[in-house]
Order: C-alpha cells, then sequence, then structure tokens
C-alpha cells in the first residue's frame, strides 16, 4: 500500500527515477529537467516529488557536487532480484519516452501500476485473442514475449492501492485508455493492461508542451 501513500507529485516522478538506476548498483544521477519533462509535472512539483518520497521503502537520496562544481541529486534504489517471482513486474522506459507518463492526468499515473500489479497472464486467452504460431512454443516463450496480461481487480480496490477517490477510476481508466494502456474487453470482465504503449506522441508536440510548463 505504499504506493497509494505517495503524493501525485512523488507518484509522477518516481518511475522516471526508478528506470534510470543502474541494475547493478541501483544508483542514478537523472537531473530535474530530465524528471520534469518526462514526468509531466513543474519543477517545482518535481522537487516536492523527489522530497515526499523521503521514507519510501528501497528509496534514498543525498546531494553531490558535479564536475561541474554545481550541487545535484544522487538517488539509490535498492532494486529487488529479478528471480523474485509474483512480486515484480516490468515497467519500460518507453512508456516514459513516448511522452505517455507525461501527458497522462494524476489518477492515470496513479491507477497504471496498480493494474499492473494486479495484472496476470492467461496463455489460453492470449492465443484466442492475438494473431500468431504458438504451436512452436512453449510457455515461457509466450509469456516473456506478451504484449498485455489482464486485470480483473474491483475498482474499489483499485481505488485504493492507486490512492485515488473511487470516484475518478472511471476517468482515470479512460485516460489510459486514451493514452494505449489499457483496453476493455469486448465480451468479458477486466481490462488488457498493455505492458508496453501502443501511442507515441510527436517530439514536436512534447517540446511545445514542455516550454509551455513554466
Amino acid at each position: 500500500m505504499n504506493w497509494g501513500c505517495l503524493s501525485t507529485a512523488a507518484q509522477a516522478v518516481w518511475p522516471v527515477i526508478a528506470c534510470y538506476a543502474n541494475k547493478d548498483t541501483g544508483i542514478c544521477f537523472p537531473g530535474e529537467f530530465t524528471i520534469r519533462a518526462l514526468s509531466g509535472i513543474m519543477e517545482k512539483y518535481v522537487r516536492k516529488g523527489i522530497h515526499g518520497l523521503a521514507g519510501f521503502p528501497g528509496f534514498s537520496w543525498q546531494h553531490y557536487t558535479a564536475k561541474t562544481g554545481r550541487r545535484s541529486k544522487k538517488f539509490c534504489l535498492d532494486l529487488p532480484a529479478n528471480h523474485i517471482e509474483k512480486e515484480t513486474f516490468p515497467f519500460f522506459k518507453c512508456v516514459l519516452e513516448s511522452g505517455v507518463w507525461s501527458q497522462l492526468l494524476p489518477t492515470g499515473r496513479a491507477l497504471y501500476p496498480v493494474m499492473r500489479y494486479f495484472g496476470y497472464f492467461d496463455i489460453e486467452s492470449y492465443m484466442e485473442l492475438e494473431e500468431g504460431d504458438y504451436e512452436a512454443k512453449d510457455f515461457n516463450e509466450i509469456f516473456e514475449s506478451r504484449t498485455w496480461d489482464i486485470c480483473e481487480a474491483e475498482r474499489i480496490s483499485m481505488a485504493e492501492y492507486a490512492g485515488i477517490d473511487r470516484r475518478s477510476v472511471n476517468a482515470a481508466l479512460t485516460d489510459l485508455e486514451r493514452c494505449g494502456l489499457v483496453e476493455r474487453f469486448s465480451d468479458r470482465i477486466g481490462w488488457k493492461v498493455y505492458i508496453k504503449n501502443k501511442v507515441f506522441f510527436h517530439r514536436s508536440y512534447l517540446n511545445k508542451k514542455l516550454h509551455g510548463k513554466k
């Protein structure tokens, strides 16, 4: 439940910082402008978001002096082992670099990791709905190359884990659909939750939005 306790600013910056972490040391040095550009929030809220992560499990930061003589921030993450099953899920940097994360509403950013957390892989449903030659592949091959999982969590549970009002879930789901991160099933309860986004925002549009935020 730690995610739902974070402020919207902290939820916006956390995946950005985490995706820059060195896979061996857990250390990274993304600057405030980079975090601002990829998170979609203004610079003053980037700082609030970083400070809002104080006490978040497995995370710490400290000031250091760069070679230029300017002070900057060094982030340290206690990364989980890759082999821990059912306790981790991948969060791909393309969700950030495509502009999708920065264009989501705060409720959409809060909800997406929760739907990933509750998501599961059903191989029969996947082979039925996705075209492809699966006869020569085993479960692990299909699992590793999958593009979506299934989320059937109740909205009250998703709202609780995301730290948002239950009445905001519908708007958050619509926002995630707009950005190509989820898709409603047409003939069953639940959602496809995409591991990698299907939507990419044009670079010129993102730059215009970025420079317009003062």
